[in-house]
Formats: C-alpha cells, structure tokens, sequence
C-alpha cells in the first residue's frame, strides 16, 4: 500500500468537502448581513419617524467581514489532524474505506523524471545491442561485419583506391615520418602515433597547416584498423613513468595490452553512437519529454552497459571471441556516461534551487496567511460584538 498517496487521497476528499462547507456557511453568513441591513435600514425610519436619537444603533456598524470571516473558522475547526503520521494513516485508511475508495489501490502519480521498469530494461538491452553490434559476424573467424567493412576501408585507403572525395579525407599517404620508427602490428604503441607528441613533430616535419592536417588524417586511418591508435597522452604518460621511476610503461604493459586497454578504435565510436541513437528511439517512443531527467539516467545506463559489456566478455573465458580486435575500454561510452552524469547533476541541481525557492514561496504565504488569518479573527470578534449591539439597539434580542 502506498501510504503517501492513501494520506493525500484523504486530504484532498477532505478538502473538497470543507469546501462544500464553507460555500454553504459563506452564503448563510451573506444571508445573515443582508437581513441585519434591512432591519437597520427599518430601525432608522421608525426612528426618524419618531424623532428618536438611537445612540446605540448610530454606533454601530453591520459586520462587514462575518461572511469572509465565517469560512476561515469554519476551516480552522474542521481541517485538524492528528501530527502522528501512524494515526494519521489509520484515519486515512478509513476514511477511504468509508468513501468505497480501496487504499490499495490508491498510488501516487509517477514522476516524468522517475525511471520506470521498463526504462531500465531496454536501457540495459540498448546498450548490450550497442556494446556487441561490431562483434556481430556470420563465420567463427574474421573481424565480424563491421570490422571487416573498415578493414577494408583502411585497406583502399593505404592504396588510395577510394572515390576521390573520399580519398582526400583519408590523404595519400600522409604523413609518413609517423612510420619511420617502430615496426610490426602494434608499432603504434611504440613510436610516433600519441597525438599529443605526433602533432609537435609534423608542424616541425610538414608546417603549421600541413602538419597537423596529415597527422589527423594518419591516425583517422589507422583508427579503422584491428590495433587501434593509442590515447592521446598515452607517450607522454610512459616518459613520466620513465622520468620519475627509471622505467617505461612498456615494460609493465606490451604493446599489445596498450591496444587492449589503451587505445582508440573506429568500431568504439560505432558501438557509442549506435548506443545513443537506440536511446534516442526508445525515448521518441515512449514520448519522454526533453527536459525530464529520465532521458540522461537512459544514458548512463546504457552506455555503462555498452562499457562494462565488452570490458566483462574480454575477462570471461568462452565468451572472449566477442572482445577479439576490439578496445578492452571503450573509453567513448565511459566519456558518454560521463556527460550524460554532468547533464543529470545539472537537471538535479537545477531542481533543487527550484524546489527551494518554491519552499521559501509557501513559507512566506503561509506567513502572510497566519497574519491575515489574526486580523480575521480580530475583526470577526469585532463584527460579532458590533452584531450584538446592533441587535440589542433593534430589540431582536430582547426577550
């Protein structure tokens, strides 16, 4: 039973039968003021008639505010409640039960920012489709689908076999000093291809435009390929470890555990944009609106899943053909997990500096409702003593 909703539930029938009171007592209060301001009205021409100074009834004054005050009392008898939240259930409970009201059956309206179980389950499904999509093959061997499709791309590149247009992203053999080092299937993660190092050396090597231009194109072809390329920073780590410990990080991780667990593939970015283009179908489909804070809780999920997929299938044995040729650490999604995080903390954040200025708005009206609520209680004695004179002045109280 959801016990929060059976209260409100409670509160809210409740309220509307107060309401249904206090028009009732409003219209008798009207009622009653408009029959005191006849009989006050017949009062001063009985006593203009008869030449009589009525010092009393000169006096006083119909209550103006009874009819307004009358409602406020009438809430401030009917609407107490008990301050212990188990009685206050309990009352619920039976107040509901005696309006043929359930409370089992009562729930709270769900949040649009509140994932529900079926967002969970296609965000985790999401991304494993994502995770193992470039794994996808139909034979026990090769690179699967989408690894034989850019091994080939990069295969027409080197021998610029592509269209022209194509061609021309991709260069004709740019920057080629890259190579000139290390050789060997990993020799990218042993000389020339950090970016962060590999920039300097072709504004050195080929200028300030031509340089960097061929180094991009260089690693963009290489990306495509089985290896990988290395992070950017990963040399620079490895002098630091040589600086500071005499010893290089290539003799605590092969240059064919760097590929693994340190480097960028072409086939990451598919399986992170295919992650989020699924999200974003699920989300068109179940009409989640664009600044409901389930959208970046999708996110993160599923691009936690499209990470932790292939970082788990490449450590359990039987299943690690599914991880063969590709980044150990698709350091991609945990990028996207982590921006989907920033959006979520700043939608939450957000949400929280609104709910405290929405608090401070209800304490300062229920501020200036208690002092209104003194100043009807004021005037209401006023109103009912001045009602008594009045009454006492016209004889109705007379016995």
């Amino acid at each position: 039973m959801d016990i929060e909703a059976v209260v409100l539930k409670h509160l809210e029938l409740q309220v509307n039968r107060q309401a249904a009171g206090l028009q009732d007592l409003s219209a008798q209060g009207a009622a009653l003021l408009e029959m005191a301001r006849r009989e006050r009205a017949t009062a001063n021409g009985l006593a203009a008639l008869l030449g009589v100074k009525d010092e009393l009834s000169a006096n006083a004054r119909p209550p103006t505010r009874l009819a307004q005050c009358l409602p406020f009392e009438a809430q401030s008898q009917q609407s107490r409640v008990q301050t212990e939240w188990a009685t206050l259930v309990k009352e619920a409970s039976i107040a509901l039960q005696a309006e043929g009201i359930s409370p089992e059956q009562v729930q709270l309206p769900r949040s649009e920012h509140e994932l529900d179980t079926m967002d969970v389950v296609s965000a985790l499904a999401l991304g494993a489709i994502g995770a193992f999509l470039p794994s996808f093959r139909t034979q026990k061997v090769g690179r699967g689908l989408v690894g034989d499709a850019f091994h080939n791309l990069q295969e027409a590149a080197d021998k610029n076999k592509l269209p022209q247009v194509v061609q021309s992203v991709f260069g004709r053999k740019p920057a080629a000093f890259m190579d000139a080092g290390a050789k060997g299937v990993f020799h990218r993660f042993q000389d020339g291809h950090d970016l962060l190092t590999a920039v300097p050396e072709g504004v050195r090597a080929l200028g300030w435009v031509r340089g960097p231009l061929e180094v991009f194109q260089h690693l963009l072809r290489d990306s495509f390929g089985g290896t990988g390329v290395p992070l950017p920073g990963s040399d620079l780590i490895g002098k630091s470890f040589a600086s500071l410990g005499g010893a290089h990080v290539s003799e605590f991780l092969s240059p064919h555990e760097l590929s693994k667990y340190a480097a960028f593939r072409m086939t990451d970015t598919v399986a992170t944009g295919t992650t989020a283009a699924l999200v974003s179908i699920y989300a068109a489909a179940r009409k989640i609106p664009a600044g409901s804070m389930r959208l970046p809780q999708l996110g993160m999920l599923a691009h936690g899943l499209c990470f932790l997929g292939i970082a788990a299938c490449s450590t359990i044995p039987g299943v690690q053909l599914l991880a063969a040729r590709r980044s150990h650490l698709n350091y991609v999604s945990l990028l996207a997990v982590a921006k989907h995080a920033w959006v979520w903390h700043g939608m939450t954040n957000r949400l929280r500096l609104e709910n405290d200025d929405g608090s401070e708005r209800i304490r300062a009206t229920r501020e200036q409702l208690e002092v209104r609520r003194a100043d009807l209680t004021v005037d209401a004695m006023d109103d009912q003593l001045r009602l008594a004179a009045y009454l006492t002045a016209t004889g109705e109280n007379t016995p």
